[in-house]
């Protein structure tokens, strides 16, 4: 029986506190707490920013081994916002952070539908789209498809050079992990643990919430568990991208 050489991923993105026009800069002190936080994961992580004008000096505080991502908000990508409109902001976004001398290569996208436009997002070097957990499906999907597959994964190439990244978990501000073990768990074992935690309501001028650092820790656990190792989001999407192109083309017709 063939047996599937597909390495697990574990993936981490962070959504870092902040609103599209009202970005000030991150006191010193929180970044260092929260650097001293990431360390815990001893690989990179994805850092999703509201404003590309933060990434400066959230890479320089946090290390530049993690890989800095644009949060995409419904203000300005939402169903009702305008191809036009939407275009602009992002173009916009995208060149502060080269402005900066900082790429995008991902999109970490808002609990809203995708955009249509995936062709404008091609277009600007982008590489992958984080997506946020759907309604959880019946376990039986991955016995029926198998570890490493399309419906066990959650990944979609959407179009050449181009493909989503789903996270199978979102840990909030104050939230234990009681409820988010089992599906880590389960997607670990079917091919990709992909966990999203969302700063967006921390408040900068107190400490880091502590359950922050279990939530990290819990997916180190399956780290070691699977003898694999953390990925940035732009990690994993190249890795599925390359993985397809690689993939032998398979004829439909049958040897007589």
């Amino acid at each position: 029986m063939a047996t599937s050489t597909t390495r697990a991923a574990l993936v981490c993105s962070i959504d870092l506190p902040g609103k599209l026009g009202e970005c000030e800069p991150f006191p010193a002190a929180w970044l260092r707490e929260l650097a001293h936080e990431l360390a815990v994961c001893e690989a990179p992580v994805t850092l999703a920013l509201a404003d590309t004008a933060q990434a400066a000096q959230v890479r320089d505080a946090a290390t530049e081994c993690h890989e800095l991502s644009l949060r995409v908000d419904v203000d300005w990508a939402g169903p009702e916002v305008r191809r036009p409109d939407f275009a602009r902001a992002l173009k916009t976004q995208l060149e502060t952070a080269q402005d900066l001398g900082i790429i995008i290569r991902t999109l970490a996208w808002g609990d809203f539908p995708l955009t249509p436009h995936t062709d404008l997002l091609v277009k600007h070097g982008i590489h992958a789209v984080r997506t946020l957990p759907a309604p959880q499906r019946s376990s039986l999907w991955p016995r029926l498809w198998g570890p490493g597959s399309p419906a066990a994964t959650g990944a979609e190439i959407i179009r050449y050079g181009l493909c989503t990244a789903p996270a199978v978990a979102q840990w909030q501000c104050g939230q234990n992990m009681r409820g988010l073990r089992k599906p880590l768990a389960e997607a670990a074992l079917n091919g990709v643990a992909h966990l999203a935690c969302d700063l967006r309501s921390a408040p900068t001028d107190r400490p880091l919430d502590a359950r922050f650092r279990q939530a990290l820790r819990e997916l180190m656990r399956h780290r070691h568990l699977l003898k694999t190792r953390l990925e940035t989001v732009a990690d994993f999407a190249d890795r599925r991208l390359t993985t397809r192109k690689s993939m032998p083309a398979q004829s439909i017709l049958k040897v007589a």
